[in-house]
């Protein structure tokens, strides 16, 4: 998006990580936070600008149900048609739709983790369908 962006990050969990990466409960933050600010400094050095870049500090949210995580994942991909940036989904090159369709995905992404939560590759496509009729229903009604 132009204006903001959105990441889903999955993390292992607490068992499966080495003692001293449970020190830090804060640690993907200040992850998140250092990319943040490594970027508005290039930019801003790019476009010979001063002061921030960000309107305010990212949000985060827990997402712990599948169904939550389905649900985001369909928001994340119909947020720019939301938006009015593109007319379909499908033609927004900036979110991962398309990495699930390819069969050779090398992508930062783990496409059988996503599709599994829908159960497969075509409910998955049978998802954002169902999505975009919603979507348009909603636009057109009286």
């Amino acid at each position: 998006m132009p204006d903001h962006f959105h990441l889903v990050i999955s993390t292992h969990s607490a068992e499966n990580l080495a003692p001293f990466r449970l020190k830090d409960p804060h640690g993907l933050s200040r992850v998140i936070g250092h990319l943040q600010n490594a970027y508005a400094k290039r930019y801003n050095n790019r476009y010979r600008r001063v002061s921030g870049l960000f309107e305010r500090k990212f949000e985060r949210k827990l997402v712990a149900l599948k169904e939550y995580f389905r649900t985001l994942i369909l928001y994340l991909h119909f947020n720019p048609q939301k938006h009015g940036f593109i007319r379909s989904y499908k033609d927004y090159p900036w979110t991962s739709f398309q990495e699930y369709l390819r069969s050779n995905n090398q992508a930062l992404i783990n496409p059988q983790k996503v599709l599994s939560l829908f159960g497969s590759r075509q409910q998955f496509l049978e998802a954002h369908e169902q999505q975009d009729n919603i979507f348009w229903a909603k636009i057109l009604e009286p």
